[in-house]
């Protein structure tokens, strides 16, 4: 929490100065509107709570509000936007909706942590809203019944399952999360989860690491294996079961499920071929019908393809790696290096550096269009390719290293070996 308010303060940002009539003044995103629906929700339901005696339920709420959602979910989404240098209009969108979540927590918080929270107020509100009471202790009890929307939490709640279900399944296939993907399905049978997701896709984006996502009743890509139920066929087929069985199996899965789920029967022709009392060929028709009951089906993902559920559904994952995903994905390998070694050179979040960076031509290749984008996430005033001699590597092997000018390390990104330079 101090975090929060002396990084605001380091800004200047005052919140009388936003205007939300006004989109050149302040814009807030969904994720803003929900976090101050959330935090006005707080001071309802803490309001009841304490009303009927129910401290024990009173706490556990502020303390989830300030765990989950504002601290590792809030904070979490907006914390790109709060790079930006300007006063932009998007950027003070996400400093209004921490400012608004933070005010209405430490009066919902003043009963219960009465010292911590009349000093948070004193940084955060006093001196700096004109209408800012001596003490927190002075201040009304108010929460604004429009500013929550019961749908947008919702909403959000969905997403960050869906979001935890990307992750999940990244998991299971090795996939990094820094990696992107090139799209992600999400399929459910829930029209609010489609609601949820085309009013929150940039957060999922966002947050998936992914280009696009997409919603489905049923995800195209699957391939259905059909196979007897020994339980409801065995005791009737008896004899035919393996005529039955390889039919199943030969024949075409995602036709069999879709020809139940359309009429709820198939049949099944077995052909017996028996003599007759002439010792001549005689030709039986013998007709099985199956029911959905009869059936049941195993399911088979492309090989790219990895998925988990979520309550409301499941989500599939695209892990197929392209040549642009490639290309960014080394992009954000070569960045964490980049970061790391700032850390280790304990520069300054806003120092700018140069960097050389020493690599065969097919790592240089696969970079080469995301330059920029490196150059402004490292605060790099320019990104060289060219060959840095060993023995300088060496020169860093002491413990004032990170207090040189320059810094040399060796790195390995997935099978490349290169050597990254940063000079200050």
């Amino acid at each position: 929490m101090f975090f929060s308010t002396t990084y605001m303060s380091l800004d200047n940002f005052n919140p009388e100065k936003c205007d939300l009539n006004d989109e050149n003044s302040v814009v807030l995103r969904d994720e803003d509107k929900w976090i101050i629906s959330k935090a006005n929700s707080l001071l309802r339901d803490v309001e009841e709570d304490l009303g009927n005696a129910f401290f024990h339920q009173a706490t556990r709420k502020i303390n989830s509000f300030i765990l989950e959602d504002l601290s590792r979910w809030y904070v979490r989404l907006i914390r790109g936007r709060t790079w930006v240098e300007k006063d932009d209009p998007d950027k003070l969108g996400a400093y209004y909706g921490l400012y608004t979540a933070i005010e209405l927590l430490i009066k919902v918080l003043a009963p219960i942590a009465p010292h911590i929270s009349e000093k948070i107020y004193e940084n955060l509100v006093k001196g700096t809203k004109s209408d800012g009471k001596l003490s927190i202790h002075m201040e009304d009890w108010d929460y604004d019944e429009n500013l929550i929307d019961v749908d947008l939490e919702n909403q959000m709640d969905i997403v960050r399952e869906i979001i935890e279900a990307s992750a999940r399944a990244r998991d299971v296939a090795k996939y990094k999360l820094r990696w992107p993907v090139s799209d992600i399905t999400v399929v459910s049978d829930d029209n609010f989860v489609f609601e949820a997701v085309n009013n929150l896709k940039s957060v999922i984006k966002d947050q998936s690491n992914t280009k696009e996502v997409i919603t489905s009743k049923e995800f195209e890509n699957i391939k259905y294996i059909a196979k007897p139920n020994l339980k409801t066929l065995g005791p009737r087929l008896r004899q035919d079961m393996g005529f039955v069985k390889k039919y199943l199996a030969e024949n075409d899965g995602n036709e069999i499920k879709s020809e139940l789920e359309t009429s709820g029967k198939i049949n099944i022709s077995i052909s017996n071929n028996k003599k007759d009392s002439n010792n001549e060929k005689q030709e039986n028709i013998k007709i099985i019908e199956l029911s959905v009951e009869d059936v049941l089906f195993d399911n088979e993902l492309p090989e790219e393809i990895v998925s988990s559920d979520f309550d409301g559904g499941n989500v599939f994952v695209n892990t197929q790696i392209t040549p642009e995903i490639l290309s960014e994905a080394m992009a954000r390998e070569l960045i964490r290096r980049i970061q790391d070694m700032r850390k280790d050179m304990d520069l300054d979040v806003e120092a700018n550096i140069n960097v050389a960076v020493d690599a065969d031509e097919d790592f240089k290749t696969t970079i080469a269009s995301q330059i920029h984008f490196i150059s402004n996430e490292v605060r790099a005033n320019n990104i060289l390719f060219e060959n840095i001699h060993e023995t300088s590597i060496n020169d860093n092997d002491n413990k004032d290293n990170k207090y040189k000018k320059q810094y040399i390390k060796e790195w390995k990104i997935e099978n490349e070996n290169i050597i990254l330079k940063i000079e200050v």
